[in-house]
């Protein structure tokens, strides 16, 4: 969610002219996601259901594009960008050599496996707990409560009032609706 919010931030920089179309892809996809799902509603949360059930709202070999791409497939949000595109097409290796996540990118990587390579290696586990830090300190100031993980699609981050939306109120209801006390964690 702290990605989604710092997406957001840089999508409302654009020129209104380039968010119109970008906000009706992204409404167009929050339509065929609630045909799935007619309760996936405002916040647009989707921790209520197991991870796996994610994968039919938005399967890994889904083609769709993402609505933040331009008409040559560059990311108008760049800078802004969650660290799922930041990260994407590259092995996780942390430094201490564990393999973290073992899928690249072929086409980055043609002549050798990029799980040899040093230079790919990087303190992922030291970004993960710094990132988990930091999440759980936007979780408390928008929800009153530090949670680990708060997860939604990329389009629907685009759709998120993070500034008007009552999110106390929100999760206050939702944990009080909710038969597992902690869906969230």
């Amino acid at each position: 969610m702290l990605d989604a919010c710092y997406l957001k931030y840089g999508f409302e920089r654009l020129d209104p002219d380039k968010k119109t179309p970008v906000l009706k892809k992204a409404r167009l996809r929050l339509k065929g996601l609630q045909a799935l799902w007619p309760d996936f509603t405002p916040p647009y949360i989707l921790n209520y259901r197991p991870e796996q059930e994610w994968e039919t709202l938005m399967p890994d070999n889904d083609e769709t594009p993402c609505p933040l791409l331009d008409n040559d497939g560059k990311c108008m949000v760049y800078d802004y960008r969650p660290m799922t595109c930041r990260l994407h097409g590259l092995p996780l290796v942390d430094i201490s050599g564990e393999v973290m996540h073992d899928e690249w990118c072929t086409f980055n990587f043609t002549a050798t496996s990029p799980l040899e390579v040093m230079a790919l290696r990087f303190d992922f586990k030291g970004l993960f707990r710094g990132e988990l830090l930091l999440f759980r300190r936007f979780t408390f100031e928008l929800l009153g409560q530090s949670l680990n993980e708060l997860d939604t699609f990329i389009p629907n981050a685009l759709l998120i009032d993070f500034k008007d939306y009552k999110w106390k109120e929100w999760f206050e209801k939702s944990q009080s609706l909710n038969d597992d006390p902690s869906p969230f964690n």
